[in-house]
């Protein structure tokens, strides 16, 4: 049997759990989250994937934050038309 992990320290300090930043001042994205959504941004592009493909993964990610934090979502502009 596998023994259990712990990490020993203050969680007052903060820490990173499944993408997000867990601080005092409250709830938000890990850096290591955010780095990785632009890298699969440079990704799609790269693929040559058109702007609707990217505002689509761009809409999903912003869905799925705002869902996570409850908060009110932030505007965004509207879906590019394609050609």
């Amino acid at each position: 049997m596998v023994p259990l992990l712990t990490i020993g320290g203050r969680i007052a300090k903060g820490f990173d759990f499944l993408g997000y930043s867990f601080e005092p001042k409250g709830l938000s994205i890990a850096p290591k989250t955010l780095a990785n959504f632009l890298e699969h941004i440079a990704q799609l592009y790269e693929q040559g994937a058109d702007a609707r493909r990217v505002g689509q993964y761009v809409r999903f990610v912003h869905a799925v934050q705002v869902f996570i934090s409850h908060q009110e979502p932030l505007p965004l502009p509207p879906p590019v038309a394609s050609m």
